[in-house]
């Protein structure tokens, strides 16, 4: 049996008599707790052996390994590259192109994720992070050998469209094979596993380029990626996988009673076994395929559409900006505090600016609890309260750590490059770390609430998110420094802070209308025609 061809009919319901909007429930509400407080599994798990769900948890934590190397590296090669430029720019003295090598990245990557997960979408997971693992390590290569400034930029843009995989198509992978009441924490671990081995290989970075010079740095990363893309071609699986619409809520109402003709929720304690009479078992040779199925080239086309339809969604748009916005200012921290770093009253040496990014092992630390372990038992606790109903927007409670952080870490930091004999070195240093903090937990926020939120349209949400902050971040993050000569590092990073204090404001908003705002993207946000929108989502 083709495990990419889900069997019986989705189970539609016809609309009801019109509801009000406190009564009606919305697109992401769910029942989570059964009466006795067991956990509901979702999205519903078939019995077929191939269902990335089945999967032993040996298989997921290997496949969360690969795609976290994946992430980290591609994230080091694309985004960190502020700790090597010094360095870089002495090959190309007196070229303020450079500057280039530092902001273009970000928005390749967005790119990247606008061409390919779709694509992804229409192939499967699988080919694309492979040809993007052999994308990276050809973009390495290309950069160790150019020969020009220019070459060296287009070698990097390319490289970043590899990257880009890294902020939405890996996230897909992971909470593909986990349940709603884990992705947060199983998310926050990617990211935090990510921002781990960025940092840690960050600091390296700067001894690398400073002993074996830039272009060894390309080089020993494109054998690190390669020897990932060994792994990966054994060991990561193909993660989608079709299943019946219905299985992505539960079969029961978000006012908790079973819907017609619905069997019971699968739970964690009641769970049926796998069946391996009906269905064939998942083999080495299935696992090591490239294809699994004919590329279904109008998913692609359909994830597109979606894509324009809910970046209008007000939730989303919102998540679009605040990600976008962090982005672009940890990419002006990036491109900002070196030339600081190194000159009176600090006189940091070239190599010892890899240690600035040594605090996001710190940050990888603090994220999985405070974002990851904290959102999941946010989520918990408020659905017992709401008689075991879940609400994506209990996904945005965390998030009011993270814009504090931000909003004081990018004050601080603008005084500190404004006035260093005024302030320590640290001032800059704990900053920068904060900051990313904050843009990381913007990340795992904006992930988990957006596929809770719209599970018919996670591919296009979590493209859409990565491609229009990349864009965003860009377009906040260029020509930056010559604003920033213009009104001062003060100047710029306050008018930074406002723009984040404002962003908060608005998630107050989001946070008490998100139902509302889901009750009408509705008829955007599934495929039910609109004549037949039920009410119980």
């Amino acid at each position: 049996m083709d495990a990419d061809k889900p069997t019986g009919a989705v189970h539609i319901e016809h609309a009801p008599p019109a509801t009000s909007h406190q009564n009606r429930t919305a697109p992401g509400d769910v029942k989570l707790f059964e009466d006795d407080g067991d956990v509901i599994l979702i999205p519903t798990p078939t019995t077929d052996p191939r269902d990335p769900l089945n999967l032993p948890s040996w298989r997921k934590i290997m496949l969360v390994a690969n795609v976290s190397v994946f992430a980290a590296t591609a994230t080091l090669m694309a985004s960190s590259f502020g700790a090597i430029l010094p360095t870089v720019q002495q090959s190309y003295p007196g070229d303020s192109r450079t500057n280039d090598l530092v902001t273009y990245p970000a928005l390749f990557i967005g790119l990247g994720n606008f061409i390919f997960v779709p694509i992804a979408h229409a192939v499967g997971r699988r080919p694309i992070y492979l040809f993007s693992l052999i994308l990276l390590v050809a973009g390495c290569i290309w950069c160790a050998f150019s020969k020009s400034l220019t070459s060296h930029i287009a070698g990097r843009n390319i490289m970043s469209l590899a990257a880009g995989q890294a902020e939405a198509l890996c996230p897909i992978m992971v909470q593909e094979v986990y349940y709603l009441h884990e992705r947060g924490s199983k998310i926050a671990w990617f990211c935090a596993a990510q921002v781990l081995g960025t940092a840690t290989l960050t600091v390296a970075s700067s001894y690398l380029a400073s002993n074996l010079g830039w272009r060894w740095w390309y080089g020993i990363f494109a054998i690190i990626n390669g020897a990932c893309l060994l792994m990966a071609a054994f060991a990561v699986p193909e993660t989608r996988f079709h299943r019946l619409k219905a299985s992505l809520i539960n079969p029961d109402d978000a006012s908790g009673k079973p819907g017609d003709n619905e069997p019971p929720a699968v739970t964690a304690r009641k769970r049926p076994p796998i069946d391996y009479e009906n269905y064939p078992s998942r083999t080495f040779s299935y696992d090591v395929a490239l294809f699994h199925h004919r590329p279904r080239w109008q998913d692609a086309i359909n994830c597109w559409k979606q894509m324009v339809q809910v970046i209008l969604f007000p939730d989303i748009l919102w998540l679009v900006f605040c990600s976008g916005m962090f982005l672009g200012i940890f990419v002006i921290f990036g491109a900002v505090f070196a030339s600081v770093l190194l000159h009176p009253p600090y006189n940091f040496k070239p190599e010892y600016l890899g240690f600035v990014f040594s605090g996001q092992v710190v940050v990888s630390m603090v994220v999985v609890p405070a974002q990851g372990y904290l959102s999941d038992y946010v989520v918990k606790l408020l659905s017992r309260r709401n008689s075991g109903i879940a609400r994506p927007e209990y996904r945005l409670v965390p998030l009011a750590l993270p814009f504090v952080v931000g909003i004081i870490s990018t004050v601080i930091f603008g005084q500190a490059c404004q006035y260093p004999y005024e302030w320590p070195w640290s001032a800059i240093v704990v900053t920068f770390n904060a900051e990313f903090f904050g843009f990381v937990g913007i990340v795992v926020a904006s992930f988990t609430y957006a596929m809770d939120s719209y599970p018919g349209r996670t591919d296009a949400i979590l493209v859409v998110l990565c491609f229009a902050r990349g864009v965003i971040s860009f377009g906040v993050s260029y020509g930056a420094l010559d604003f920033v000569h213009k009104v001062g590092h003060d100047g710029a990073f306050n008018i930074c802070a406002i723009i984040l204090g404002v962003l908060s404001a608005i998630g107050i908003a989001v946070f008490f209308f998100g139902k509302r705002i889901r009750q009408w993207t509705e008829p955007w946000a599934t495929d039910k025609p609109k004549s037949e929108l039920t009410a119980h989502v």
